[in-house]
């Protein structure tokens, strides 16, 4: 008979006239597999790995690195709370439209003043209240004790342009009244018709502005803003009413988000639309808000002792000649008109308004139009405008719509970075800063490293890269920030979903030098917000970044050392807890897992301070694996039901419950996990072979379904050398033969069909 072989011995095969008609003394059966005939096997991640790299234990793994939401991951084997974060509400800023009289008044039981000579025949109504400057001297209109419709001041308002929203409306009027009961009645109308109308009483003393918001509904009821008109008049009483301006306010732009944020002596300075906000770093709370009536392109701090605001073509760039603790002067660089600003070690560089150059002002030289220098056109005709400025050492880097840009020693310029260059947009080059040698650049498609002596550009983001992209996580959007301080170069990434992702790049020694890629860690997530600008501050006790969240800004004290949660007493933690996600375990094609049991060291854990662990089967919703862990132990944590929680992939994630800002739940080493692995399908193999009970005894051994390797074997059929196969020996028993009185062995194999 054929020889079978298992484990490297050869076993003969029961002669077929030895055994009843039924049985088969070999036989090979496909079917699906069961838990009971699975292995084990483990997985480690590291629970503190970049996003960006693969700077991991483990350098070669195919799944790539882990990240984390507002969780600190920096610290090797570490996994803890971030900085905690502190909201700082800003005055909510809101630009406005007004419009003010156009025409000849309407008036009965009114007498004019004598006015100014202007040539107005409604003298100064026309002048504005928070738009302009109303004289309060005899320049007015009167009614005395003229009340009800008998008393009315009718003036047509400026066409304006629909603001598309029906709120933030308010009709304002500069009046003073003599009466002590009096009713006064404000009205706004279009065609004629009344849409709003507000009654105040009245009010003695010199001049007061009456305001008078308009409401959402009423608003709504205008049909358009080219014939509106005000009117006032005194509904009962008999005193007299002084008017001097009118006007009616409507929103028409939204001030936007933060554009910058400086340190100037001591202070923090927001940027936000046509607003300067002064803040103390001290205590974080607002000093000043300034408008400058043009809209903030660019800052720099404290050139030869002066902050200076770039304001566009629209009006001259002003400086802060005086900063105090309260309060900051503006004062304005004469027919200097810039876009951009930028420090260089020597020079002070602007991108003029006027003509789109780059030119620059020298140390010893005064910042006025006059000490320019002549103008460089870094941007060709198919660049554009300069989108911004920037210096690495003595060099001059400016952003274009189609790239980075420089120039040659003769002036002409020189193309740095050519990766836009078919896909121009203002925001190309609009952020970027410079750290460890490199300057970094943001552009629509992504943040580029770019070394302009050689001149060598770099995708250098979260997932570019040859590392970067093993990365799973969720930021699949570009840089809208970017700021170099303290040892790391911060940059905010907008996602998709309209999340802000605020990343924290870390100088990899291996990486870093030679192609610019730091290591990337996620620092903190702000959904649905935008981080348009992110700035830091010595002014504290210790330092911290600062960054904007819309019109707002937050910040975190970091502390000074390099390993900044090793100081809790100037580190406080963030109490807002977070997320942990592991690169995804894909199981190789035709096998299935079960998840047995997973390991991890947690420290500083109680009731208020807890991890729970959970994985995501197969692409689907997380399911938690036990409890949430409240002890400083290492945890050993089970599935109790591991017979209906199959895989062929397994995405673990760890979320944090942090109640102190001093000892955060944290966890140390790595996360372990156990899973039996199986085939969807095994072929099983019954052969009846001829052995003793010494036989017996041996395949008895091999009894084991959770043996970590499967062994060899070699049935009559395989014939081409080195043809052997490997199996798991589900069982082994003596079996009686037709006569009854030999007797054989009976195995029963699983040989795991994996492909």
């Amino acid at each position: 008979m054929p020889e079978f072989s298992l484990a490297g011995k050869p076993y003969r095969i029961v002669d077929e006239s030895r055994v009843n008609q039924s049985t088969r003394v070999y036989a090979e059966t496909m079917r699906p597999s069961q838990p009971s005939e699975a292995r084990l096997n483990t997985k480690t991640w590291q629970l503190s790995g970049p996003i960006g790299n693969s700077r991991q234990l483990n350098p070669s793994d195919p799944l790539g690195p882990d990240y984390t939401v507002n969780l600190d991951g920096r610290n090797a084997g570490l996994l803890t709370s971030a900085a905690k974060r502190n909201a700082v509400s800003l005055t909510a800023i809101t630009e406005f439209a007004y419009g003010v009289p156009i025409s000849d008044v309407s008036k009965t039981n009114w007498t004019q003043g004598a006015g100014d000579g202007d040539g107005n025949a409604f003298d100064e109504l026309d002048e504005g209240i928070i738009s302009g400057t109303p004289d309060d001297a005899t320049r007015y209109w009167t009614n005395a004790g003229n009340t009800g419709s008998a008393n009315r001041l009718d003036v047509n308002i400026t066409s304006l342009t629909d603001p598309g929203v029906n709120i933030n409306h308010r009709m304002r009027v500069r009046y003073r009244h003599s009466g002590t009961s009096d009713t006064l009645a404000l009205t706004l109308s279009q065609g004629g018709v009344p849409i709003a109308s507000s009654t105040l009483s009245s009010h003695t003393g010199d001049w007061s502005t009456w305001g008078v918001a308009i409401s959402e509904a009423a608003a709504a009821n205008i049909t358009d803003y080219t014939d509106l008109e005000l009117e006032i008049q005194i509904d009962s009483g008999s005193g007299t009413l002084d008017v001097t301006a009118f006007e009616l306010q409507i929103p028409a732009a939204d001030a936007g988000n933060v554009v910058t944020i400086d340190e100037d002596r001591g202070q923090l300075f927001v940027q936000r639309g046509t607003f300067s906000t002064q803040v103390n770093p001290g205590s974080m709370t607002e000093a000043q808000h300034v408008d400058h009536g043009a809209q903030v392109t660019g800052s720099v701090a404290s050139w030869r002792g002066n902050g200076i605001v770039a304001l566009g073509s629209t009006d001259a760039e002003e400086r802060t000649a005086v900063v105090a603790g309260t309060s900051a002067t503006y004062a304005a660089i004469t027919n200097l008109d810039a876009d951009h600003i930028a420090i260089g070690p020597d020079r002070l560089w602007i991108s003029d308004a006027s003509d789109g150059q780059a030119k620059y002002v020298t140390a010893d030289l005064a910042v006025t139009a006059a000490n320019l220098s002549n103008g460089i056109a870094v941007a060709d005709t198919n660049s554009g405008t300069i989108t911004g400025l920037y210096t690495l050492g003595d060099l001059m880097i400016a952003g274009t719509q189609r790239g980075a840009r420089s120039f040659t020693d003769q002036g002409a310029p020189a193309v740095l970075g050519e990766g836009v260059k078919d896909f121009p947009s203002s925001f190309n080059g609009a952020n970027g800063d410079s750290l460890w040698g490199w300057h970094y650049h943001a552009t629509i498609l992504g943040l580029y490293a770019i070394q302009p002596e050689i001149p060598i550009e770099n995708p250098v983001g979260p997932g570019e890269g040859a590392d970067g992209q093993r990365f799973e996580g969720p930021i699949d959007g570009y840089p809208i920030a970017v700021k170099a301080w303290k040892d790391s170069l911060w940059v905010s990434y907008l996602s998709t979903d309209g999340d802000s992702w605020l990343l924290r790049g870390v100088f990899n020694p291996a990486v870093t030098p030679g192609s610019g890629r730091p290591d990337w860690f996620v620092f903190r997530k702000l959904s649905s917000t935008k981080c348009t600008a992110i700035g830091a501050t010595t002014g504290r006790a210790v330092p911290a970044v600062v960054w904007g969240e819309g019109q707002d800004i937050a910040y975190a004290d970091l502390a000074f050392r390099g390993r900044e949660i090793a100081d809790t007493t100037n580190y406080p933690f963030s109490t807002d807890g977070g997320e942990w996600f592991g690169t995804t375990l894909m199981l190789p094609v035709g096998l299935v897992g079960n998840v047995r049991w997973a390991k991890f060291l947690s420290e500083n854990c109680d009731a208020s301070n807890t991890w729970t662990l959970a994985f995501s089967r197969d692409e689907g919703s997380y399911s938690d694996l036990g409890s949430a862990v409240q002890t400083a132990a290492l945890q050993t944590i089970r599935d109790g039901a591991t017979d209906d929680n199959s895989f062929t992939t397994l995405k673990p994630r760890l979320t944090q419950v942090a109640a102190s800002e001093t000892s955060p739940p944290q966890i140390r080493g790595m996360l372990t996990v156990a899973y039996d692995e199986r085939p969807e399908h095994v072929r099983e193999i019954s052969v009846l072979v001829e052995g003793h009970g010494e036989d017996l005894s041996d395949f008895q051994t091999l009894v084991d379904a959770g043996q970590e390797l499967p062994v060899a074997f070699r049935s009559p059929y395989d014939t081409t050398v080195n043809a052997d196969r490997y199996c798991y020996v589900l069982n082994a028993e003596a079996e009686d033969l037709a006569n009854g009185e030999d007797q054989g062995i009976r195995l029963t194999l699983i040989e795991w069909a994996e492909s």
